[in-house]
């Protein structure tokens, strides 16, 4: 039930008392950096601020500068809820006889505080012969994958090879 609308400056302000039901429309956020505040003590942070939600998509590629070329087989997508980054692609790697080791782009940067590259994935389908994980490079928007314990793999190991991979990982 509505208790009270009092308009302050042009910015309408109710006061309600249980749930609010939208019927027709969306709740919309009209000023940047402002959300859901969930804290128990409004107005004294934001570590408990919802603040960002956003889907799309992005062009996979070559993260190196070495200019493999990357097929993408279907559209990267990504899901953002927060800080929170949840990426998804199906890509080709391009025939090379290249020793870089592969690094394939990621829609937003990597935190540079996960300390170790320990934010990642796992390489859902492949065609390359080995288990691989595939893992966040901290504070870049690249990610890596590693065989079962080992080091990151060469293009020249993924040449012409298929990989569908999720990665989650935290944003810079």
């Amino acid at each position: 039930m509505l208790k009270t609308v009092s308009a302050i400056n042009g910015f309408v302000s109710p006061t309600f008392s249980g749930n609010v039901t939208l019927s027709n429309g969306n709740l919309v956020i009209g000023t940047s950096g402002k959300g859901i505040d969930f804290s128990a003590t409004p107005g004294t942070g934001t570590s408990e601020l919802f603040d960002d939600y956003e889907e799309g998509t992005w062009t996979a590629a070559d993260a190196t500068g070495v200019g493999v070329t990357i097929t993408n087989n279907a559209t990267a997508k990504y899901t953002k809820i927060g800080r929170l980054v949840i990426a998804s692609c199906n890509i080709t790697i391009g025939a090379t006889v290249s020793a870089t080791v592969a690094e394939i782009s990621l829609p937003f940067a990597a935190n540079v505080d996960s300390g170790n590259s320990s934010q990642g994935g796992v390489v859902i389908e492949h065609s390359y012969g080995l288990g691989s994980l595939a893992a966040a490079i901290d504070n870049t928007t690249s990610s890596r994958f590693r065989p079962d314990g080992g080091a990151g793999l060469t293009y020249a190991s993924l040449s012409g090879k298929n990989l569908r991979y999720t990665i989650i990982y935290v944003e810079n």
